[in-house]
């Protein structure tokens, strides 16, 4: 079934009460969660025929999304004759779960779609379309690598970053604009690419067997790792109901829900900083609550911070416990700050940092430090021979995690890949 954009209010109503099971995905305008659900949705689509598919754009219909208790993006949604179920899903939305919450409404199975079975062969297969990734890309078409490239997103983490102020040539982008640059080169130089995430890595003989989620098999003889990081949780009860009502992992996605308002930032670091920063264009006011003395970070973010009337920083500070019951509500803090030791806000930012996605390295078995990122050499290489890893999932550049020293990573794998593939020629 096509999926109907939203046109009026009346509209939204009229399919809310003509069909028996309507889907609504709330999406915004430079929110890369919403650009990552994209196609996962129109597979949904086509894999639930009899199901009503609808998007709407929040900026175009605030009060619709504010009266169903909307403060995220994306959000999902699911009615049944008419009435809002309590199942929703919000912000970083995986395939697996939007199938699962169908089937259960529905009572029906997804459809199996056709796929090409048949096994493409590679030289390289890249992992991950973020900033190493896609530098990767662009220097082995340039080294005429027969080459795929294997991404959800393009640009990855880099793409929720509000500001950028230290990439050479760019003297302030975000980091979707930046994202959206370096995915428009490796588009030039025609990298062949999927946009999709791999579900399982098999090695045969000298060669990498890759299945991914959509069905398709393909085989490389060699495979950088370029996968990055996600986002870290608070690991506290009710967080993961409390996603697009009230908790979000993306300032840049989020922030307009909270105009006027009082919101708390969670952490220490760059990327807290840069969303308190942003958060203060919009709130009303901002506490920024880390658990350190001091922020850590660049020294030009930190004293806008301290310059700025809207932001109170809370240091030696950690979050116990999130408050509300449909929605965030609050939060209780570890110590007494103005006679309470409960802050009533209306929305939290988590920015405590990021950490690897285990799932690859572990089908691999690639040595990993105590962290468990990726031990790479001189010339990216791992611990599995033909494989290779770049960019913030490894323990290269002094763990100095950056968008320059990914690509810096990308760029010297993929010199060392056509190193490798020369030796290696059959």
């Amino acid at each position: 079934m096509e999926i109907t954009y939203l046109k009026s209010n009346q509209e939204f109503e009229d399919f809310k009460n003509n069909e028996e099971i309507l889907v609504v995905d709330f999406y915004s305008t430079e929110c890369p969660p919403c650009e990552k659900l994209a196609p996962i949705y129109e597979k949904a689509a086509k894999i639930f025929p009899n199901l009503k598919f609808l998007k709407i754009l929040r900026q175009d219909f605030r009060s619709l999304a504010e009266s169903l208790g909307v403060s995220g993006s994306p959000t999902v949604l699911f009615f049944k004759n008419g009435s809002l179920l309590e199942q929703r899903l919000a912000g970083e939305i995986q395939e697996a779960e939007l199938v699962n919450i169908l089937e259960s409404i529905s009572g029906e199975k997804a459809l199996v779609v056709e796929n090409d079975q048949k096994i493409r062969e590679y030289d390289l297969c890249i992992i991950g379309n973020g900033p190493a990734g896609m530098t990767a890309a662009v220097y082995a078409a340039r080294y005429k690598i027969d080459q795929l490239l294997v991404g959800d997103l393009p640009g990855g983490l880099m793409t929720s970053s509000h500001k950028i102020c230290n990439f050479p040539s760019e003297i302030e982008i975000s980091g979707m604009d930046l994202s959206q640059k370096m995915a428009e080169q490796v588009n030039a130089l025609e990298v062949p690419q999927i946009s999709g995430r791999v579900e399982l890595i098999t090695k045969e003989n000298n060669s990498f067997i890759l299945k991914l989620f959509g069905g398709e098999i393909i085989k490389t003889k060699t495979l950088l790792i370029a996968t990055g990081t996600k986002h870290r949780h608070l690991n506290l009860p009710k967080e993961d109901s409390f996603v697009g009502r009230g908790l979000s992992y993306c300032a840049t996605c989020d922030a307009m829900f909270y105009r006027n308002k009082t919101v708390a930032v969670i952490g220490g670091g760059d990327s807290a900083n840069t969303a308190s920063l942003y958060l203060g264009e919009v709130a009303e006011k901002v506490y920024q609550i880390y658990r350190g003395d001091s922020l850590r970070g660049e020294t030009a973010w930190i004293d806008q911070i301290k310059a700025n009337p809207k932001i109170n920083v809370l240091y030696s500070t950690q979050v116990l416990e999130l408050l509300g019951d449909d929605r965030l509500s609050g939060i209780k803090i570890d110590r007494e700050f103005e006679g309470s030791n409960e802050l009533l806000i209306d929305g939290i930012f988590v920015e405590i940092g990021s950490e690897p996605d285990l799932s690859l390295i572990n089908q691999l078995s690639l040595d990993t430090d105590r962290g468990h990122y990726i031990i790479t050499q001189e010339d990216q290489g791992t611990s599995c021979l033909g494989v290779f890893a770049a960019g913030d999932i490894t323990t290269g550049s002094d763990s100095f995690r950056q968008i320059i020293t990914a690509c810096s990573e990308g760029a010297i794998a993929a010199q060392s890949i056509f190193k490798y593939l020369q030796v290696n020629k059959k």
